[in-house]
Order: C-alpha cells, then structure tokens, then sequence
C-alpha cells in the first residue's frame, strides 16, 4: 500500500464527513487476512493516526489503497470528485489534495485519471461544468493569473488562492488531453453562467478551445500573438421594438497579424460571450470557407459577419462595427456620416471608421435560417484600403483594433449592405 498522507494531516473539517460518508458505504473492500478485523470506515480515527505511515483519514487514498478492484477504485474516486463539487465553497487545501490524491491513485491502479474526469458521471454533466457554474464571482477575474499547470499523473503544484478559476483550470489540467465532450460541457456551462473572461482564458491557455483555424494555429503559433477581447454588458440608450430599454454590449479587440491571416489563412474570427450567447465575429474572403459569395458580393471581397453559437436563444442585432484609423483626423475637415466617426476608445485625436451590422425582418438563430449578418468591407470606402500594406488600420505590428456595439433590438433602418444568411 503506497502511503500518500504525508503533508496531508490537517485535514479541514467540512470535507471530512463527506469523505467518510463514502467511505462508509463504498470501500470495505479491506484484504485482511483475518475476518473479524473491522474495516478501515469504522476504525477509530486516533487509532489511525498513531501510527507515522498510518494514511490520513480523509483523503480516499487510504480507502483505494485497500481495494484490488479497479472498478471500485474508478467508482470511488467518481464519487469523492462528485462530493467535492456538491460542497459550497471547497477550500484549496481540500481540492488540490483530493485531486493530487485521486490522480496518483489511479495511477496505481492502472486508471486514467484524465479519462474519469472527461465521464458526465455528474448528473450527466462533467465535473468541469459543475466547476464552472459554481465558480466564485470575480470582477478581476480576467485579470487573475493562471495558475500553472499540473502533470495530470502528479501532485498538482500549489495555485494562488485568490484566483477564481484556480479549481476549473486545475481540473482542466488534470484532464488533458481534453476531448472533444470536455470542450462541449465546458463552452455550455460558460455560455449558462454568461460568463466572458473565463471563456477567453479558456480559449488562450487551453489549443482545444481556440477559435483559430489550423493554418491560423501553424502561422501564428507562440505566446505573443493573442488576441485580446474584453465585453461590457450596458443597457442600450434607445427603445427597443417591444418597448423599454434593449439589453446592449460592446466588445473591444484586437486581431494580431490581421493581414497576414486574411491572405494566408483567409480569415480571422473571434468568439466571445455576452448577453447569455455564445457570439462569433468573422473577417473573411467571399468564396472561400464560405462558400459561394454571398447576396451581391464577388469571390475575392473582404466580408465581416457576426452570428450566433451553439445553445445560443435567437437575438435581433443593431450594432456597429468601429475599425480604429490610426492616421490624424484632418483638423479642418468634419468626418462624412456613416463613414467615419469619431470614437471615444480610438485615442486621442484618432478616427474609427465604422459600418452597420443589422438584422430587420429576422433573428438570427444557430442552425437557423438566419445565421449571421454579413457585411461586405469593400462596399466602403475604408473596405478596400484595409488590403494596403499602407494601410493605416493596422498597426505597425500588424494589428487591427476595434469595438462592436450590439443592441438586442429590431431595427427599422436596415442597411442594405448587411446580408441575412
């Protein structure tokens, strides 16, 4: 029996019972070799810890050290990850053992620790969902550091404590290579708690979440070539066809290598949560990973299209795309409407050029009739001049920044430039 209690003794009070509980029912699977010895469950707990290499009392370690069978080792440890989601606030101290403990013990045992952990054996969910929809609310969430990852068939290294995602991103570690199930469960319970920032942490630190296409993957691979993309939920100024105020966000980013992507991969996309959606932005060329061109657009244009994710409700869209012009607004000469605009989150003395995004007669819906709102760049005057190595809406680095503003409402002034397809 491999001992892994050390540094394990001061065992916090709250999980104790529940350990025990299962424990009671589960794993008097003890191989004494005389029949009157009682099971490790009903020994008494001072009895056990008097001994140096005795096991603590708590952590199921001691439990499966006791059993042959792999399929109650597999039971066990389902039921020990299963009570440590059901507790209300777990401490660190209690989910880094427990998942260290478990880890190793499947090992021992011929498991796959990484594999239990991608079962819905949590009322038919995976534990990391449940990990994501208790996860505690933070408003600096986005900015916590990512706690560093953990061998999965290793004690996972301590995390900082005041970090909210420190259990979700520990169970994601100890679960990979994830699976295509884990991804599924984990976009859900991010889209069922509205949640952005983890969504996004999830998409930089984990391959299996990026939105990237292959080619995307290959030619910009490394760590200084993220996206960035923050949302902030507000409530819309105008009334909205049903009258009241429409829900509204507005979602900043920033495409690195926007250029270079467009010509090599084709396109650039993004996606992000706001409003209890799962949302994609997309800059694409007609023909191309998109099909045939779209409405009155030819192969070859540069399009711009907003839709909707998987086990997102149907939404009307009236928004605006702003592109940040990073050349100086000509002093004397006033910005043509609809054109150019100035933009508070441009800069000082910076432009943003901007076009409509519109839905009029439709929602558009995931896997519905209407899908998205496309927009074709080169029906403006902006449009084109994106392609330019010139180009003043790229940064010297090749960045493209920008802010779309959504309003959740019909539209009457529908653009017909926007697409509904």
């Amino acid at each position: 029996m491999i001992d892994k209690s050390q540094g394990f003794s001061d065992a916090p009070p709250p999980y104790q019972h529940a350990l025990r509980s299962s424990s009671d029912s589960k794993v008097n699977l003890c191989p004494t070799p005389n029949p009157s010895s009682t099971s490790l469950s009903k020994r008494h707990p001072k009895a056990r810890t008097k001994a140096a290499a005795a096991p603590s009392r708590w952590f199921p370690t001691a439990i499966f050290g006791l059993s042959k069978t792999a399929k109650l080792v597999r039971t066990a440890t389902q039921d020990f990850i299963r009570d440590l989601l059901s507790q209300a606030r777990p401490s660190e101290h209690e989910w880094l053992s427990l998942l260290g403990n478990c880890a190793d013990t499947c090992t021992a045992h011929g498991l796959s620790f990484s594999s239990i952990l991608q079962e819905p054996f949590v009322e038919g969910h995976l534990p990391i969902y449940w990990a994501i929809l208790k996860r505690p609310a933070s408003k600096s969430a986005s900015a916590a550091p990512a706690p560093a990852k953990m061998d999965y068939l290793m004690v996972p290294v301590p995390v900082a404590s005041s970090d909210p995602d420190a259990l979700v991103l520990a169970i994601l570690d100890a679960s990979l290579p994830l699976n295509a199930l884990t991804v599924t469960d984990a976009r859900l319970a991010c889209v069922t708690v509205s949640d952005n920032a983890l969504f996004v942490r999830l998409g930089q630190r984990y391959e299996a979440f990026s939105p990237r296409s292959g080619t995307d993957k290959v030619l910009l691979g490394g760590n200084d070539t993220v996206d960035t993309i923050s949302v902030v939920e507000t409530r819309g100024t105008s009334t909205g066809a049903g009258g009241g105020t429409a829900a509204a966000f507005t979602v900043h980013f920033s495409l690195t290598q926007f250029q270079l992507r467009m010509r090599v991969s084709k396109q650039a996309r993004i996606e992000f949560i706001a409003r209890g959606r799962l949302w994609y932005l997309a800059f694409s060329v007609a023909g191309v990973n998109t099909g045939p061109p779209l409405g009155t657009s030819r192969a070859g244009e540069w399009l711009v299209s907003l839709g909707l994710g998987e086990n997102s409700a149907p939404a009307w869209v009236d928004g605006r795309l702003f592109i940040v012009d990073r050349s100086p607004a000509p002093p004397s000469t006033p910005d043509p409407p609809s054109v150019t605009h100035r933009h508070p989150h441009a800069g000082k003395n910076r432009n943003a050029a901007s076009l409509p995004i519109k839905t009029s007669n439709y929602q558009i819906a995931p896997g519905g009739p209407a899908r998205e709102v496309v927009v074709s760049l080169d029906k403006f005057l902006f449009g084109a001049t994106l392609r330019n190595d010139a180009t003043s809406f790229v940064d010297a680095d090749g960045t493209l920044n920008a802010e779309l503003e959504v309003k959740l409402q019909k539209t009457q002034d529908m653009d017909s430039n926007c697409v509904i397809c």
